[in-house]
C-alpha cells in the first residue's frame, strides 16, 4: 500500500501487482516480453537463513525484454528496518 500511495502521489499509474513463486531477477525479461510495460519493478525478498533474511531488494528496468544485461537494471538493495528504510527506498 505504501508503494502504491507513493506512485499515486506522483501521478504515476501501475498495473496489477502479481506474485512469481521462486522468481529470479531475469524473470523481468519474460514479464516484459508478455506485458510490454514502460517500467517494471520487481520486489525480491532475501532467502531465509541469510544474515539479513528480513531484507528486500527492488529491481527496476526500463522497457524490459529478453536478452537484457544486468547493467540495464537498477537495484535498491538492503531494504529493511536496519538498512534502507522502505519509505526511502
Amino acid at each position: 500500500p505504501a508503494l502504491l500511495d507513493s506512485l499515486r502521489s506522483y501521478g504515476l499509474s501501475w498495473g496489477t501487482p502479481f506474485f512469481v513463486k521462486g522468481g529470479r531477477v531475469a524473470c523481468m525479461d519474460h514479464i516484459g516480453e508478455i506485458l510490454q510495460p514502460e517500467v517494471l519493478v520487481l520486489l525480491i525478498g532475501e532467502r531465509p537463513g541469510l544474515v539479513s533474511a528480513t531484507s528486500m531488494s527492488a529491481y527496476m528496468c526500463y522497457r524490459p525484454r529478453k536478452g537484457m544485461v544486468e547493467s540495464e537494471r537498477t537495484v535498491i538493495s538492503n531494504i529493511h528496518k536496519g538498512g534502507t528504510p522502505p519509505i526511502e527506498a
